[in-house]
Order: structure tokens, then sequence, then C-alpha cells
């Protein structure tokens, strides 16, 4: 008897959605290209119907390796809360929280891989040829387990907790940049193994565990529990929301409809590069480029539109060009100075610009989710 489909295919596991839902599996969900926030549930949410069906696959192939994978992840997690609220208690170390976290890495990358977000990405390519281009992410074990090194061992680690406000990213994980490194081939300015980059991984609606690595002074205190205000979880949840593709939810529609008010639609940058084993050609797809801090995002706006030469000659007290009305020194004097930095770093080579911004001694540096390693042709 042949082997049923199952139907609703799910890009984040049930298991650690309903740690984002109410009691009774109830959770909301925005779709980001209507800006529509709606009430659903676990079972209807960040899923697609047949999401990862190839005619090449026997039946359910991706399907039954990830319900293995999600049945160990579950409990880990379930432990891994225990174990924060005895921490909280001063009854552990973080320590003990850490060794958990580190030895699950490789699966919550797994989860990032095989994200709806990522399949998005593909906007130029069929769904037959994205399919195998993701199960290869998601079987490399090898890449997985190096890419979960660089971050153990090249990211400060600490742990973040919300008034149950925390959001969840059809990405998954969320990556930003801290700060603005000049764009280079196949990369953004959040690929994980770059210096300035935070990498948040979802627990709950209350808990986030966060990696970073900067130079530069960061609200972050490591190995701790960071108690954030509500300045500061709407900065995170800016985040989250802003690395989803088509959907982000949480336990509460106040705190989707508040970040949704700092969503910026934005669709990856496209460049020609490379090809697969069956030796045709494809476009290389960036990340859509996300940043932590508002004044980073506005200077990479304005160095995107290419007007910032205007700027050039004026003088502190004359009006600013944008034509707000206000001083050059009260308006965009500040990311002006930015936008020139940034053009400044756009002279390195390709390799002058990746010794710069990669992590001093990093092994690998995260692979563009359209690139064919050759992992395997099967």
């Amino acid at each position: 008897m042949k082997e049923q489909v199952t139907k609703n295919q799910h890009h984040i596991p049930q298991s650690l959605l309903r740690y984002f839902a109410d009691s009774d599996e109830r959770i909301f969900e925005v779709h980001l290209v209507k800006q529509k926030v709606y009430p659903t549930t676990v079972i209807n949410s960040m899923c697609e119907t047949f999401a990862y069906e190839h005619e090449k696959l026997k039946a359910n192939t991706i399907e039954n390796y990830l319900s293995k994978i999600e049945g160990e992840v579950a409990k880990q997690i379930k432990d891994l809360i225990k174990i924060i609220e005895k921490i909280e208690n001063n009854k552990i170390d973080i320590s003990e929280a850490k060794k958990i976290i580190e030895g699950t890495l490789h699966y919550f990358l797994l989860f990032y891989y095989r994200s709806g977000a990522l399949l998005t990405e593909f906007s130029s390519l069929k769904k037959e040829d994205k399919i195998p281009l993701l199960s290869e992410k998601i079987l490399n074990h090898d890449y997985l387990n190096e890419l979960a090194g660089v971050i153990k061992n090249f990211y400060k680690f600490a742990l973040i907790k919300s008034s149950d406000n925390f959001l969840i990213s059809d990405q998954f994980i969320s990556t930003s940049a801290l700060r603005i490194k000049s764009q280079f081939f196949d990369l953004s300015n959040r690929h994980i193994g770059l210096n300035e980059t935070l990498i948040l991984i979802p627990i709950s609606s209350t808990y986030y565990i966060a990696y970073w690595n900067t130079k530069n002074s960061f609200i972050l205190k490591e190995d701790t529990i960071i108690y954030l205000d509500e300045s500061e979880i709407e900065l995170f949840n800016n985040t989250i929301i802003n690395n989803s593709y088509n959907k982000c939810a949480g336990k509460k529609r106040a705190d989707i409809e508040k970040s949704l008010l700092n969503f910026k639609y934005a669709s990856p940058t496209q460049t020609f590069a490379g090809g697969n084993p069956d030796g045709y050609s494809m476009g290389s797809i960036n990340k859509k480029e996300v940043f932590f801090y508002e004044e980073e995002r506005k200077a990479w706006d304005l160095f995107k539109s290419h007007n910032f030469n205007v700027y050039k000659e004026l003088g502190r007290n004359e009006k600013c060009k944008c034509g707000s009305g206000k001083k050059f020194k009260y308006c965009h004097l500040d990311v002006y100075k930015r936008v020139r930095e940034i053009w400044m770093t756009f002279s390195l080579s390709q390799k002058e610009g990746i010794q710069k911004f990669c992590i001093w001694g990093v092994p690998i540096i995260e692979q563009p989710i359209d690139r064919w390693s050759g992992y395997t042709k099967k």
C-alpha cells in the first residue's frame, strides 16, 4: 500500500511553536505581505501544503527524518526551560543551560535551513529546484556541526527574558548586523561567521538564546540571564519580525502589531553565480539586510539610494536636503558620516573584505542557502 503523503508540513516544529502559544494552543500569526494579523492554532501555524515534496523523493522522506529530530529537541527544550527556572532561583549555574544549548545547536541550524523563509529566497527558482538544495543543507551533518562550532567558539552567549512577549520568525533563527559591513559576493551583513553580528534562537515567548560578536559596547552581558525592559523587548522583536519573509507569530496580538509598525519589506539581492551538479546555472540570492540598530538601517538605506552625495558640500547649519526643514546637523549629518565610512569599505577587494569582516580564526562562514556544496548528488 502506497504511503500517504503528509499534507500539512510545518516549517517550524509544532513542539516549539507550542511555547509561543497559550494553553489551548492558540497563537497569533501575521501574513507580512498582506500586513494582516489573525488568530490561528499551532497545528495551522507556520506551515505549507506539501512543502517538502519532490518527485525523486519517497513519500514523507524529509517529513519523517525531521519528526525524529523534533521529538528529541522538544525534550531538550522542556529540560532547558526547567533549568533556566532553577538558574533564576540561584539553584544552579547558567553553565548547565549553556551545555544543553551547545549540544542542540546543530539541530537548531537544521530547523533554520529547512524554514519557509529560506525557501522563499529562491524567488527565481521552481519548487522542484529548491527542494534538493534545501535537502542537501539539512542532511550535511558535517557542515551543520562546523557552523554550530563557529557559534559556540566565536560568539558570546547570554539568555534574554521578556514578559512573555517574544515573537518567532518563519526563519526560526534570527540574525542581524550590529554594524554595516561592505557587502561582498554571496554574503550579507548578517551571515554567521562574520563579526558585528547578532544571532537569536527561540526557546519560548519568554526566553531567547542570544549569541553576538562585537568590539563595541552592547546591551547584553556574557553568560547571564538578561531581563529586558519594554524598549529592549521591542528592539529584539523588531529584529525577529524583520528576519521573517512570509509569516511571524506570537502569543499576543499587541506584540505583533507593535512590531509590524517597524517591519520593512525587502527582497533578497540576486546576483548571477554558480550552478548545481545537473549543470544548469542559477541566481545567487543574498539574504535581505537586517540591522539591529535603527541608525545603521538608515545609513544602509541612504547608501543604497545613491543620493548621499547631495550632502557632500552641505554646511552643518544649512537646511537638510531631505526636505524636512531641519538643519543638516539635526537631521542627516550623522547618517551621512556613517555612509562615508561605508563607502570607504567598498573600495576593498572581495578577499580584503572577507578578511576584515570575518571573525579572526573562524574555520567557515555560513554558506548562502542556494550554494551547492557537492555534499551529495543523490
